[in-house]
């Protein structure tokens, strides 16, 4: 997926290598432009320098800066704020709730639903290098 000729970029926080993987692999047959980040802190570092469009992070990131990231991402440099989506395990409202008072955007739960997450990223424009 391009806009003006630019791969929206996408930025994986995922602690689970077989999810991140997959994750990486379906988005960037899709077009996008992914990075992958193994744990918050990695997510956090590689934001600032890789300025996503659109962030996924897995809720349950182990940590306090797992369970802050939302925040502390809008708080980057850019006048850019990223799209920030929460993707869990099972969905229920304490799951919701958590991704409410933690900051994100939109609520994904896993297993995802491909055709949902395409909908959530279809209308995010490229951020400028």
């Amino acid at each position: 997926m391009t806009t003006a000729d630019r791969a929206v970029r996408i930025l994986v926080v995922e602690d689970c290598p077989a999810t991140a993987d997959h994750l990486h692999d379906v988005l960037a047959a899709r077009g996008f432009d992914v990075q992958v980040a193994r744990d918050a802190s990695a997510g956090f570092i590689q934001a600032i320098w890789f300025r996503p469009a659109i962030v996924l992070v897995a809720l349950t990131l182990a940590g306090p800066v797992g369970q802050r990231l939302p925040c502390l991402l809008r708080r980057l440099p850019t006048e850019d704020v990223p799209l920030i989506i929460a993707a869990t395990g099972p969905d229920g409202p304490t799951a919701r709730l958590a991704a409410r008072v933690a900051g994100f955007d939109h609520f994904l739960p896993k297993p995802f639903d491909l055709d949902r997450l395409a909908d959530l990223l279809e209308d995010q424009p490229p951020l400028m290098a």
